[in-house]
């Protein structure tokens, strides 16, 4: 029997499963990146590879299954049987790429194959690099729809712009996260895509944002208590939604501008424009990366962990007060956030 168990192949799906149990999870990566990582593997690795051996994957079988991502997607089938279509394209393809490589790098590490068939690979996809943002009649023309669109996603909105944080970041913030008396929020290790404890002043605008909201209350076994999340719709879990809570955000700014609708533009495009803005604010490039939690893979980066709470703080006031000059011009109305729940 032993003998047997000993002999039986080392399938994909196998190995996918250990490598998100125990390099993944073990590792405390972001909850989006597991969640991205697993859903390209469920997508387009596992329908064709799946049941074979993962030592038997040659590099042809990694540039095919890649072209075929790229140039048509995959089919799946659903938990009741049914098939479906997951669309492919140059971005899909780098990704899944980047994780058939995190896994064949795993089980190298780990003897289970003797050389990866992923070397010599390169990204199948030529990506665009997104250079949208917002002009300052844009942002203007957000930040008060948000106040007609309520909580939670109109309060989503508003505090993803005056903070520059990631949106799922952003969606999952709990309030045992927040010290509005210090103003600073900070976010855990398990909670970021980077992987590491971020800490965000939080300027008087955002401070505003965050009193004025409700504490929503869930339901347990013991009774009702107040919910974690800062943003929810039922208590028990963070919003989700945002491809619907998008739209309606449009068409909210869209009858703000006498039905004229903005540019197509993407909720990371918000944290893109802060930090374009807080550049031309004199805030340094290094200051800035701070602020958004990007890496410094540096030798000294490494080293160094001073958290910059001053320096991030006077950045994202700045910030805060171009927002506030841009929406409460002097002798204008303040326009609040409604802060009741829709």
């Amino acid at each position: 029997m032993k003998e047997a168990a000993a002999k039986a192949p080392d399938t994909v799906a196998t190995l996918v499963e250990t490598f998100m149990k125990r390099h993944m999870e073990a590792k405390r990566r972001a909850p989006r990146y597991i969640e991205e990582t697993r859903r390209n593997f469920d997508n387009h690795v596992l329908p064709r590879w799946g049941y074979l051996d993962i030592k038997t994957i040659t590099r042809r079988d990694v540039s095919e299954l890649l072209d075929a991502v790229m140039d048509h997607g995959s089919t799946v089938r659903d938990t009741d049987g049914q098939r479906r279509r997951v669309p492919g394209g140059p971005i899909a393809a780098n990704r899944t790429l980047a994780g058939i490589r995190a896994l064949f790098n795993f089980a190298l590490r780990r003897g289970i194959i003797e050389a990866t068939p992923v070397a010599l690979v390169e990204r199948p996809g030529e990506e665009k690099s997104r250079d949208r943002t917002l002009t300052a009649e844009e942002i203007r023309a957000i930040w008060l729809a948000c106040g007609s669109l309520g909580y939670p996603f109109g309060t989503f909105f508003r505090l993803a712009l005056i903070t520059a944080q990631r949106r799922d970041e952003v969606a999952r913030t709990r309030w045992n996260d927040l010290d509005l008396d210090e103003a600073v929020w900070t976010l855990p290790a398990e909670a970021t895509k980077a992987g590491r404890t971020h800490a965000v002043p939080l300027a008087p605008a955002a401070i505003d944002v965050l009193r004025a909201l409700p504490r929503k209350a869930t339901t347990t076994a013991r009774g009702t208590r107040p919910s974690e999340y800062v943003l929810t719709s039922s208590g028990d879990s963070p919003i989700s939604g945002f491809s619907k809570a998008k739209p309606r955000l449009d068409l909210t700014i869209a009858k703000g501008r006498n039905g004229v609708p903005l540019a197509a533009w993407t909720i990371h495009d918000m944290r893109r424009s802060a930090a374009t803005e807080m550049g031309r604010l004199g805030v340094s490039r290094f200051v800035i990366g701070k602020v958004l939690n990007h890496a410094d893979r540096t030798v000294t980066g490494i080293y160094d962990r001073y958290a910059y709470i001053q320096e991030k703080r006077h950045a994202l006031e700045a910030w805060a007060r171009y927002v506030e000059d841009l929406t409460n011009p002097p002798g204008e109305n303040v326009v609040p956030m409604r802060a009741a729940v829709s």
